[in-house]
């Protein structure tokens, strides 16, 4: 999960330096829920 959160981060970034919203905000609610990782256990 660390991983994921990191690679967001570093998505995020890149987009603002460009003045680009936040990747989150770019996605529908519905679609980033299903792109994020499901613990196992």
């Amino acid at each position: 999960m660390n991983d994921f959160i990191d690679f967001l981060g570093f998505i995020n970034t890149q987009l603002s330096t460009r003045s680009i919203p936040r990747f989150e905000n770019l996605l529908m609610p519905a679609n980033f829920s299903n792109m994020a990782p499901v613990p196992i256990g």
